[in-house]
Order: C-alpha cells, then sequence, then structure tokens
C-alpha cells in the first residue's frame, strides 16, 4: 500500500512539473520577439487584434524601422531590374536580362493590376524605360494595416529623370512572407496619389510566395541610418531644392539663409561641390527622445540629423550658426588664448563652407569700410586668394593690451603642394561668445 501512494504521488509530481515546464516554455516564446514576428504582430490572439485594428486601420506615415526598409528594399530592388531592362538590346545576353527583369515583375505585380492595365512585355518596356538610370529617393511612405500580419504601403519616390513623382501600392502578408505591387498608373487611376486616406479601404488578400516575391530579413545599424540620412539629404540638395531647405531646423533655415531664394542660389553656386560630396566619419548621439547623427564628408563639413521618425529629420549643416550648450560650456571655461583659438576655428568654418555672410558679420567695422565696403567684396577677395577648403596653422599667440593677434599660416587641404600663405589675425572679444577680428590682406 505504502508503495501504492509513493508511487501516486510520484506521478503527481512528475506531472505537475511537466506543467510548469510547458507553462514557462509558452511564456517563453511570447516574450521572444522571433516567436512573434512568425506568428504575426499580434502573435495567435484574434482578441488582442480585433481590439486595435481600428486605430491601426487609420493612415499614418511609417515610423517603424524595420517596416520602412522592408519596403525600401522592395524599392530598390524594383529599380534595379528596371535598369536590367534593354530597349534595344544587342547581344543574347543583353536580351537574357532584359527578359529576365521582365519575368520578374509578371511576378512582383498583382495579377489583377496585370489584367486591368493589359500589362504586356511592351507595355512594361515602353512604362520603365523612362526611369532606366535614374537616381530616386523615397519621399514619403504612408501605411494602414489591414488584417492580422498584413499591411499596405504607399509609396512616393522622387524620380531625378522625371524631376517629378511616381508612386506605388505594395500589399505585404506576413504570414505567407510575400508582397506585391501595384504601380503608378493604378495610383493615379484611383486617386490614392490625390487622397492619402483612400488606402484605409484598400484590400489586402492573401499573397502567394512565388521566387521573387519574397521579404527580405533586414538589420539596420546607426551605420546604415547615417549613411541613408546623409545620402538622402544630398540627394535632395540636388534634385529637390525645396524639400532640402525645408528639412533644415526651422531656427536654423532662419538664421543661416533667411529665405527660399538665398538657399537655392547657395546650392546652386556650389552644385558641384554637392555632386562629389561623400559621407567619411559619422556618429550617433543618443538622448533620452531622439537620436542624433552628426556626418562629416570628405571635405570636413557636418551634417547634423536630428531623427524625428524613420527617415523623418531636420538637418543642421554647421555647429556656429546657432550654438550649442556644449560650445558654449568649453567657451566659459576656456583661457583667453584658447577662446581666440576656437572663433578662429568657427572663421575658418564659415570660410570653407562659403558662408561670406556669417564670415564678413564678425569682421572688425573699420577694417570692412577700410578692405570690404560690401559683403560682395569681401565674397570676391576669398574666392580669390584663399582655396577651396583651407586648414590653418597657428604659431605665436600675443596679447597686446586686449587686442589678441595670432600669427599663422594657412594652406589647401585638398592640394597639400600649393602655396602656404601667411595669415596673421587680430581679433578681440565681446561679451559671451561675441567677438570682432580683421586679418591681414595682400
Amino acid at each position: 500500500m505504502d508503495k501504492l501512494r509513493k508511487l501516486i504521488i510520484f506521478c503527481i509530481i512528475i506531472i505537475i512539473a511537466i506543467i510548469i515546464i510547458i507553462c514557462v516554455m509558452l511564456l517563453g516564446k511570447k516574450n521572444d520577439p522571433d516567436y512573434n514576428e512568425n506568428m504575426g504582430k499580434y502573435g495567435d490572439s484574434e482578441e488582442v487584434y480585433e481590439q486595435e485594428h481600428e486605430e491601426n486601420n487609420k493612415l499614418k506615415r511609417v515610423t517603424n524601422s524595420t517596416e520602412y526598409y522592408v519596403v525600401k528594399n522592395i524599392v530598390d530592388e524594383y529599380f534595379e531590374y528596371i535598369n536590367m531592362i534593354n530597349v534595344n538590346p544587342k547581344s543574347d545576353l543583353e536580351k537574357e536580362d532584359s527578359n529576365f527583369a521582365l519575368s520578374v515583375f509578371k511576378n512582383i505585380l498583382n495579377d489583377s493590376y496585370i489584367k486591368e492595365f493589359n500589362i504586356t512585355d511592351i507595355k512594361l518596356i515602353n512604362d520603365l524605360s523612362k526611369y532606366i538610370g535614374s537616381e530616386y529617393s523615397i519621399d514619403e511612405m504612408y501605411t494602414a494595416e489591414k488584417a492580422m500580419d498584413r499591411s499596405v504601403f504607399l509609396v512616393k519616390v522622387n524620380v531625378s529623370s522625371l524631376k517629378d513623382f511616381v508612386n506605388f501600392i505594395i500589399s505585404v502578408d506576413y504570414e505567407n512572407n510575400a508582397f506585391e505591387m501595384y504601380g503608378n498608373d493604378y495610383v493615379e487611376k484611383y486617386g490614392y496619389d490625390e487622397n492619402e486616406d483612400k488606402l484605409t479601404s484598400f484590400e489586402v488578400n492573401e499573397i502567394e510566395q512565388n521566387s521573387f516575391n519574397k521579404i527580405k530579413s533586414v538589420l539596420i545599424t546607426d551605420e546604415d541610418m547615417a549613411i541613408n540620412y546623409f545620402n538622402n539629404y544630398k540627394y535632395n540638395i540636388l534634385n529637390n531644392i525645396e524639400k532640402a531647405f525645408y528639412s533644415l531646423d526651422e531656427e536654423y533655415r532662419n538664421k543661416r539663409f533667411g529665405s527660399f531664394d538665398e538657399f537655392e542660389n547657395y546650392i546652386e553656386e556650389n552644385r558641384e561641390i554637392f555632386k562629389d560630396i561623400k559621407i567619411e566619419q559619422y556618429l550617433c548621439n543618443k538622448y533620452n527622445d531622439y537620436k542624433e547623427y552628426v556626418c562629416k564628408d570628405q571635405y570636413e563639413n557636418l551634417y547634423i540629423f536630428k531623427e524625428i521618425a524613420v527617415m523623418e529629420y531636420t538637418v543642421k549643416l554647421d555647429t556656429y550658426t546657432i550654438t550649442t550648450q556644449k560650445f558654449k560650456e568649453e567657451y566659459e571655461k576656456a583661457d583667453v588664448k584658447k577662446k581666440v583659438t576656437m572663433n578662429i576655428g568657427k572663421f575658418i568654418d564659415m570660410i570653407n563652407n562659403y558662408d561670406y555672410k556669417s564670415a564678413y558679420a564678425v569682421l572688425n567695422g573699420s577694417f570692412k569700410e577700410k578692405y570690404f565696403k560690401t559683403e560682395d567684396d569681401f565674397k570676391v577677395y576669398m574666392q580669390n586668394k584663399y582655396y577651396k577648403y583651407n586648414e590653418i596653422l597657428l604659431d605665436s599667440f600675443s596679447n597686446e593690451s586686449g587686442t589678441y593677434v595670432y600669427k599663422g599660416s594657412i594652406k589647401s587641404k585638398l592640394n597639400k603642394d600649393d602655396d602656404t600663405k601667411i595669415l596673421n589675425i587680430v581679433m578681440k572679444l565681446k561679451d559671451g561668445i561675441d567677438f570682432e577680428m580683421s586679418f591681414e590682406v595682400y
């Protein structure tokens, strides 16, 4: 009898242990992002989905970086396949590449869209050939969640060769890990380009996966984000100046440029330089409520992006137009020599940024009256006498009754064979962080 009782107790303990293990495993899975991703955004809970569906079905800008880059990858591949199309193939290889690209489009475009718009090889070639070799940039991306594990996206793409936008609707089925696309003609016919809110009534059905419409997983790093912000702003500078202007931090924009016309003139005067810029270094600063990406190009010019949401940002192009708290604190603690050095650095940054207005503003009044009566006089002098990008070397420092003199030289950052020029700077420190200066004119 005792043996039987012990056996029963042992079995009960085993059963309880198994139940506890199963509960722990299920709880662990529910907290596992990979599990939830595979089961969909709401796991296997229809009830949770129904509670949140009404809110999520509203149209909104894409703010989730993973969603954004899943869709961006689809758009990038779309344009890659466009570049494989050859209108007049001159070899079997070119013809083979072109035919392959056309077959891809037929596998990623929605079947009903293909039938309704009579999408044939000839129509694809005619419609897509105008995009071949074009630079492009996603301007806006909207989304509305349609059902568990299904979403729809409206993507507005700025295409440089058209100086206009092309729009796509992209449906995503996360459960089947597949997507399908609708072209610009569909978007325009049904008015999605003029009324994005219509996307909330767009129906997303189950999408069957094939070899070409698989959703690719993405892993986005801070470096990726810094490069993307830099490249996006460079694209806007060259192809969408108005967008580039209004992407500037408002306070910075008003103080540095004042008007769109002044910004546009600045870009046009330096367009060849902007065509050549590339990111050399980046830094990501993480604050309580936002991220800041500081990018430096090969000329050591800065591009400071404040991230609002994924691929939504404001940008500043220098650190002197709006003085940072960090600079103020460092300046207040500095001795006189370091303050003068910091101010000279700001002046050189202004010259290297072709910001002659700011540089002219810190010149001594009598000095300006004698040598540069107007800002244009100063600009012409600097363009003729100084280098494209300047590097200053400071040698001896002296204090002459509150007027500070720094003797040094200036040379080209780009061409080390260019002559080094003598540059002596005279400076007076004013209240706060203000100063005025003059320099040797030759």
